[in-house]
């Protein structure tokens, strides 16, 4: 078996210039501030490559659930909204029937309170007067 022979040690400059040889040439000037263009990338047999939900085929069906989903959720809210709006025309009813009843209450006490005081003011005047007068008949006596 022969031994392997050891190749002599080269200078550094020689390995520079051999490895400058064997670098791969750029495609673009690198002091251009313009990048390189792209290439368009393409499918196994030459043609653009496919539409990105081409691998979804359900999206369609997925995009009409959500629609329909946001439609039914709209009719929803238009249900909620005229129930409230009856609601609130049935309060406004109920708050004007009270109301009227309460004014009907406070005239009712009011007409209560100022004849019993009409009565108490004018038992008290007469007592207050047989009072005088009983007290002018014992003094001219």
């Amino acid at each position: 078996m022969p031994a392997a022979k050891a190749s002599p040690v080269a200078s550094s400059e020689s390995i520079l210039v051999k490895m400058e040889d064997r670098k791969r040439a750029a495609v673009y000037d690198p002091n251009d501030s313009v990048p390189p263009s792209k290439k368009q990338a393409t499918s196994v047999n030459g043609s653009a490559k496919p539409h990105p939900d081409a691998d979804m085929p359900w999206k369609d069906d997925l995009e009409r659930f959500q629609k329909d989903a946001i439609w039914r959720q709209m009719q929803e809210y238009k249900r909620e909204k005229v129930a409230l709006e009856t609601r609130l025309k049935e309060t406004a009813k109920a708050t004007a029937y009270y109301n009227d009843h309460l004014r009907i209450i406070d005239a009712w006490f009011n007409q209560i309170t100022l004849l019993f005081a009409a009565r108490y003011f004018s038992t008290m005047w007469r007592i207050l007067i047989n009072i005088y007068s009983q007290g002018r008949r014992a003094s001219a006596r």
